[in-house]
């Protein structure tokens, strides 16, 4: 089977589009669950009075809260993790 110009740039962009989309909006849910957290905090700690550690609870919430995408093949977090808010991933 001989495939012309563009249904071989069809295929390229298709494979392109399969592998870079999920990478795409997993670093977009992250970036907004970052942006809720430190939304989150910053209110929290702009009352002097907060706790700083019930600003953090309230703020990992916050982030937590925030849909998220999840690769198909990406297996489920354990439960005793926190949210990775350093930006490395699940576990680090």
């Amino acid at each position: 089977m001989r495939l012309n110009g563009w249904q071989r740039i069809g295929i390229v962009a298709s494979v392109i589009w399969a592998i870079g989309a999920p990478i795409y909006k997993d670093n977009e849910a992250q970036r907004a669950a970052d942006e809720s957290f430190y939304r989150s905090y910053d209110s929290c700690r702009d009352v002097p009075s907060n706790d700083p550690e019930q600003c953090l609870q309230r703020a990992s919430r916050a982030h937590d809260s925030v849909p998220r995408y999840h690769f198909i093949w990406r297996a489920e977090r354990p439960s005793n993790k926190g949210p990775a808010l350093d930006g490395a991933g699940p576990g680090v």
